[in-house]
This record gives C-alpha cells, structure tokens and sequence, in this order.
C-alpha cells in the first residue's frame, strides 16, 4: 500500500524527497527541487512545508528514512545511547585540576563512551580547547525524541451551578 502511494509522485515531489533525505531542511530540498528564482523565502517556506505534509510525499520520506536507517543501522534506541553519554559527560573526566594547574586526561586513556562525547579539539590563544557536546542540544532533542516536549493536551469543564439562595 505505501509502495503505492509512493509511485504517485510527481518526478519533482520525488526530488523533494530525496533531497530533503540529504539536506534535512524542506525549504532547500525545495529550492533544489522547483523552480524558485521568483519565489520570497517565506513562500519557499510555505510551499516546502505544504508538500512535506502531502500524504504521498510524507510516505515517500518515511520510506527514505527508514532505508537509510536500515542502510547504517541507526536505530532510535543506538541514538537514544549516544544523547545519553552526551548528557552524562562530566568535564572532570577530561581534566585534572591541582589547584593551581590544568591538566588534559591522555586521550588514550579515555573509554569510546569518553571520546565520542567531544565535540572539538583545537588550539586557541590561551592553549588546548576542549569542547564537549552541548548538554541543552542534547536535552532538547532527547525531549523531542521521547516526547517530552509535546503539548499537554486538558480538558476544561464548565460546570453550571445553581445555588439555591433561599429568597423565593
């Protein structure tokens, strides 16, 4: 069923697909896609947004996903992992501070878990940087992945209560 929706694509919609598959933003996947030299960027914008949301398009993307997913085995579990070391990285597993000195851990001494929480080496002004991945990125998109961050849907009741003021 969703093999037939897919082959109800129009050779652009198929293009958008694919190269929202390698860009991850709709906007570019569609100004490589269409014919946008007239185009503002909010209605880039808008139209990208409308065809991603198209029925056919929208399979056609989970379908591109799920491929390249299976392609590299990525799971949401193996990402779920990695987000998690990210988050548990303490800067003191890096470095050793006597008080006075600032000392960098030997890199060969750091587990995969370590290693793979850098985000960038790189020397500055004042010596050896080390930048480890953003914790808030990581929160963020842990939050959308568990979903965390989606509205809480309430339900407001309005109750009609007569009260009996003992007038009558």
């Amino acid at each position: 069923m969703e093999k037939d929706k897919a082959l109800k694509l129009t050779i652009k919609e198929e293009q958008f697909a694919q190269n929202y598959i390698k860009t991850g933003n709709a906007s570019e996947a569609y100004r490589l896609s269409y014919n946008v030299k007239k185009a503002t960027s909010k209605t880039v914008t808008e139209r990208a947004s409308v065809l991603l949301k198209k029925d056919n398009v929208a399979t056609r993307v989970k379908e591109l996903q799920s491929k390249l997913a299976e392609k590299h085995d990525i799971s949401k579990e193996r990402i779920l992992a990695d987000l998690n070391c990210y988050l548990d990285a303490d800067i003191r597993d890096y470095v050793d501070f006597d008080g006075e000195e600032l000392k960098f851990k030997p890199f060969d001494k750091l587990t995969k878990e370590q290693a793979k929480c850098i985000d960038s080496v790189k020397m500055g002004r004042n010596g050896l940087e080390l930048k480890l991945n953003a914790k808030l990125v990581t929160i963020d998109r842990l939050c959308k992945m568990l979903g965390y961050d989606a509205p809480i849907k309430t339900e407001n009741k309005i109750i009609d209560v007569c009260i009996d003021d003992g007038l009558d």
